[in-house]
């Protein structure tokens, strides 16, 4: 249950990720609720980062976590760029996902 945890922060913290950004873009008027969905899903993520990464680790984490505290704020803003923020996050997400080894 223990090893569970991490993916389960993941897995809750993605969801609400992506449920505050198809609110943020598919609400007529941009839902208020939205940017608090939106931290509370980075908060998870944070936390599941450093649940799962070693020392030297963390720093390569230091840029994703930026664009995601961009997105929340831009999304607290009700500016479309927190959108912007939140593929740039995906995409350095994905890339340390898959190329870079610990």
């Amino acid at each position: 249950m223990k090893k569970q945890i991490p993916n389960i922060l993941f897995a809750g913290g993605m969801l609400l990720i992506t449920a505050s950004a198809l609110m943020f873009i598919f609400t007529a008027r941009q839902s208020a609720l939205a940017p608090y969905i939106l931290s509370a899903g980075v908060a998870a993520i944070v936390i599941f980062h450093f649940l799962t990464a070693s020392q030297n680790s963390l720093r390569r984490y230091f840029l994703p976590v930026l664009a995601l505290f961009a997105a929340i704020f831009f999304m607290f803003r009700q500016q479309n760029s927190a959108i912007l923020m939140l593929f740039i996050a995906a995409i350095l997400e994905l890339y340390y996902a898959f190329r870079v080894k610990d």
